[in-house]
């Protein structure tokens, strides 16, 4: 698994935490309202050592650094539906295999950015584009090592779902998002 589905479904490490550490010893029951902050921190602390791109992600960087200042500059209009609240990731499903996912922000703002977390915090940064009349959105990570993303995108009142293109290869995603009024990391902060 490249390093960007391992960043991009971050969620999964939520369940995981729930996983055996030793194949002879019985996993503990987890409490289901608990998650393990020190082993989801470690987890995501391995997950954000950047590696070396390879040729091909680096050719796909270069690609969508092009298509985001072209359409940054043609289209920039912001649209309120995207930036105006945080997202929650609910559900991922590649290929016949759907995920639930508990903890997981994406969180556009009006400059282009984005950022996306969990309750843990930040995990990673990047720009992005949305444009409404084509309803694809183009998201390129900060990381050098992540490849970018393009989305066909279907708004409806406070659900989202992305569905994703062939240009990065990405065709095999579908993701559901749900409006957010504050993003996990910020509502962990103010307890």
């Amino acid at each position: 698994m490249n390093t960007l589905s391992k960043i991009f479904l971050l969620g999964l490490l939520i369940m995981a935490t729930s996983c055996k550490e030793n194949n002879n010893e019985p996993a503990e029951t987890p409490d289901p309202g608990v998650v393990d902050v020190e082993r989801l921190e470690k987890e995501i602390n391995e997950l954000l050592v950047e590696d070396d791109p390879d040729a091909e992600v680096q050719s796909m960087r270069e690609s969508a650094d092009d298509i985001l200042k072209y359409r940054i500059r043609e289209f920039p209009k912001i649209w309120a539906a995207i930036e105006s609240q945080p997202w929650r990731l609910e559900f991922v499903a590649t290929g016949s295999n759907v995920e639930r996912i508990e903890d997981v922000w994406f969180d556009f703002h009006d400059d282009y950015t984005f950022e996306y977390g969990s309750s843990v915090g930040v995990i990673g940064t990047g720009k992005y584009h949305y444009n409404n009349d084509t309803r694809i959105i183009i998201m390129q990570d900060d990381r050098k090592d992540v490849k970018p993303k393009e989305f066909g995108v279907t708004l409806s009142g406070d659900a989202m779902v992305w569905v994703g293109s062939k240009v990065y290869k990405d065709n095999h995603i579908q993701m559901k998002l749900g409006r957010l009024d504050v993003r996990s990391d910020k509502l962990q902060a103010a307890q």
